[in-house]
């Protein structure tokens, strides 16, 4: 994804002030912008996705313009996520498991046991205003001390014991891929470009007036 801006009155400025500190303020603004920009991706994406901001923020970087090449880079990582990640239930008839320790999983993260609702499969707040349901999944660890995973038995995982199926785990969508939704790209635009705007009209301003 590529964002450019419009600097107007760049001419006007070369006239009347020393070049290096026109590029100075073009500089300044840009990455001013390009802040937001990275503050409206973890904004947007969190709005959607049961993630914490702490653990987000983490896989965005920034990486600043200089006045020798006007481009700021944002750039977000990430790995398919444990669905364990997200708050997970898994409901077998009158008994629950879920995950004591929230946030990122590692071995030693504990399965704990509480009271089902009366039927079976694994529940999922992967995002903030819908729960997904996977009917045949089941919380274990796939071999001891590993980390817990949500497990589904399917043809396409090869089972060690010789039965026709293995177990399979599943992971969900990626930092990343969460980014790509129109929707989050498209307030991501519009909030650089906006944030863009402002900031060099009041840098600008403080050129033309001597002020920098």
């Amino acid at each position: 994804m590529q964002i450019s801006v419009d600097i107007k009155g760049v001419n006007e400025l070369l006239k009347k002030i020393d070049a290096k500190k026109v590029m100075r303020g073009i500089q300044f603004a840009l990455n001013r912008a390009a802040g937001s920009g990275k503050t409206e991706i973890s904004s947007q994406i969190r709005e959607k996705w049961s993630i914490k901001k702490s653990d987000l923020d983490k896989k965005i970087s920034l990486k600043p313009a200089v006045s020798s090449n006007f481009r700021a880079t944002i750039s977000l990582t990430g790995e398919p996520i444990n669905l364990l990640y997200f708050p997970t239930r898994q409901i077998a008839g009158s008994s629950a498991i879920s995950i004591k320790r929230k946030g990122r999983i590692s071995p030693e993260a504990q399965i704990k046991k509480g009271k089902g609702r009366g039927y079976s499969g694994v529940t999922s707040q992967i995002e903030q205003k819908h729960k997904t349901v996977l009917p045949k999944a089941f919380i274990a660890r796939a071999r001891k001390g590993g980390i817990p995973l949500v497990l589904i038995r399917s043809s396409k995982a090869k089972s060690k014991t010789g039965r026709k199926e293995g177990l399979l785990a599943i992971k969900v969508i990626t930092e990343t891929s969460m980014f790509r939704q129109p929707k989050v790209i498209a307030a991501v635009e519009k909030k650089i470009k906006t944030q863009f705007s402002k900031e060099w009209e009041n840098m600008f301003k403080q050129l033309k007036e001597g002020r920098l």
